[in-house]
C-alpha cells in the first residue's frame, strides 16, 4: 500500500518534533492468521542483505512470517522492497521516512498485535572516520533506530520494539579494532544511545531491542568490554536471547551471533534459522512469555 506524499511530509515533521508517529500503511486483513499460545510470542531479527533482489527479499520475508509474530529487518533499501512489506497478508509494518532509518522497519502479525505508535530515534550524527574503512568518502551518515509500540491482543500488554543496525567494522572478537579508533568511538556512542533509548522504553512496558549489533554475543560475553552491548544492556536489566541458549556451532552471520534480541524478559528459547539462507545472515528468533496486564 503506497504512502501519500502528505503522509510522508507529516511523518518527517513529526519526527523532527520528536513525536510518536501514526502507522503509514493500513493493516491487511487478508490471509490466514498465525496462531500462537495466549501470553506467548516469537520475536525475530533478520538482516536481508541490501544487494538481494526484490524477489529474493520477498521469499525471505514470507518465510520469516511463518516463524515469528513480530520482527525487525535490516538493509531494506528500496521502495520495491517496502511494497513487499505492504502486500504481506495479515501483516502490518512501520518503516521510517527516508533519511531517518528507513532501512530498519518493524513488521508484526495483525491478529497478534495492534499498533499504538512509532518513531525514529537518532543514535549518531554524521561522522568522519577518514580511511578507517576501505570504502566511502571518509564520512558516515547519521544512524537511527526504529521504535514501535504495539499492544499484545491476547494479554492487553503494551510492548516496545527497538530495531537497529549499528556501525560495522569497529569490533572484532569482542574488542575494539585498534586501527579504527574513530569508528569505534562512533560505535560506542551508538551503543550508549541505544542503552539510553531502551532505558526510556522500559517505562512503556516489556522492551525488545533487536537487530544487527555487529558484535558476536559469545565474544562480547567473554571480554565484557564496558562500551559494548553486553555490559551496557546488562546495566539496565536487559539480556540477550543467546544467554538462554545458542547453537552448538555456527551463527547468524558466519560463525558469530551478531544478530540478537535484548529484552527485559528472559527468552524461553532461542535459535538460529539455519535453513533460511536468502542473505549472508540467518534470522535469529526467540520465544517470550508476555506478562499480562495486572
Amino acid at each position: 500500500m503506497p504512502r501519500s506524499r502528505s503522509l510522508v511530509r507529516a511523518a518527517v515533521a513529526a519526527v523532527a518534533a520528536g513525536l510518536m508517529l501514526p502507522l503509514l500503511a493500513a493493516p491487511s486483513t487478508a490471509g490466514a492468521a498465525i496462531t500462537t499460545e495466549p501470553g506467548s510470542m516469537t520475536v525475530g531479527t533478520y538482516n536481508i542483505r541490501a544487494g538481494v533482489s526484490t524477489d529474493t527479499f520477498r521469499h525471505a520475508v514470507e518465510a520469516l512470517t511463518t516463524r515469528v509474530q513480530v520482527a525487525g529487518l535490516q538493509e531494506v533499501n528500496s521502495h520495491a522492497k517496502e511494497d513487499v512489506l505492504a502486500s504481506l497478508p495479515g501483516w502490518s509494518y512501520y518503516r521510517s521516512p527516508r533519511g531517518l532509518g528507513e532501512q530498519t522497519p518493524v513488521i508484526w502479525n495483525s491478529s497478534v498485535f495492534t499498533f499504538l505508535s512509532a518513531r525514529a530515534a537518532r543514535i549518531s550524527g554524521e561522522g568522519y572516520i577518514g580511511d578507517e574503512l576501505p570504502t566511502g568518502d571518509g564520512y558516515l551518515d547519521p544512524n537511527y533506530v526504529t521504535v514501535v509500540h504495539l499492544r499484545h491482543i491476547a494479554t492487553g500488554q503494551a510492548i516496545s520494539v527497538v530495531n537497529l543496525h549499528t556501525a560495522h567494522g569497529a569490533v572484532y572478537g569482542g574488542l575494539p579494532v585498534p586501527s579504527r579508533p574513530r569508528l569505534f568511538k562512533r560505535y560506542a556512542h551508538e551503543i550508549v544511545r541505544i542503552g539510553e533509548i531502551a532505558s526510556t522504553e522500559k517505562a512503556w512496558g516489556p522492551t525488545y531491542v533487536l537487530g544487527d549489533f555487529n558484535v558476536g554475543w559469545v565474544q562480547d560475553n567473554k571480554h565484557r568490554h564496558a562500551k559494548l552491548p553486553f555490559r551496557v544492556m546488562r546495566a539496565i536489566g536487559m539480556r540477550s536471547m543467546w544467554a538462554t541458549e545458542r547453537p552448538a556451532s555456527g551463527g547468524t552471520h558466519s560463525t558469530s551471533l551478531i544478530d540478537q534480541v535484548y529484552s527485559t524478559t528472559r527468552a524461553t528459547h532461542a535459535r538460529v534459522e539455519f535453513d533460511m539462507s536468502d542473505s549472508d545472515h540467518h534470522p535469529g528468533t526467540a520465544d517470550y512469555v508476555v506478562p499480562p496486564v495486572s
